[in-house]
C-alpha cells in the first residue's frame, strides 16, 4: 500500500487518498457527491464525523 497523499476527491470525505488515486475508496468514488452529507466510506476520521464528534 503506497502511503496517502492527498484529500479524498469526494466533497463530504476528509481522508486521505493514496498517491495516484483521487478517491479513499470505492464508497467515495462511485457515491454521488453531496457536499451536504456526512461521509460513510469507513474511515476513522469520517467515523469520528458520523458520530457527531467532528462538526
Amino acid at each position: 500500500m503506497t502511503e496517502p497523499t492527498d484529500e479524498c476527491a469526494h466533497p463530504a470525505c476528509h481522508c486521505p487518498a493514496e498517491l495516484g488515486n483521487d478517491y479513499c475508496s470505492d464508497y467515495c468514488r462511485f457515491t454521488p457527491p453531496h457536499p451536504a452529507e456526512v461521509c460513510q466510506c469507513g474511515h476513522d476520521d469520517c467515523e469520528l464525523e458520523v458520530d457527531g464528534v467532528l462538526a
